[in-house]
């Protein structure tokens, strides 16, 4: 397994670090938030049935390292 930073993945991707700790390991990226564990990391998708934003609250309590959404 490779860990990588909140920041590296940030850099990575494009994405923005609104966070103020851009150091936390990510174990693991998953767009179900039903897998979640502690140090993953959620992106946060959309669909015709779902929104995956609805379930940031839920992904936060279960240890998510941090959130990402899906910009189309």
């Amino acid at each position: 397994m490779i860990s990588i930073s909140v920041k590296e993945l940030a850099d990575f991707t494009g994405g923005e670090l609104v966070s103020k700790n851009g150091a936390c390991a990510v174990n693991s990226v998953s767009i179900d938030s039903r897998t979640i564990k502690s140090g993953d990391f959620f992106v946060a998708i959309s669909g015709d049935n779902f929104n995956g934003h609805d379930f940031l609250e839920d992904v936060s309590r279960r240890g998510a390292q941090g959130c990402g959404k899906n910009l189309q």
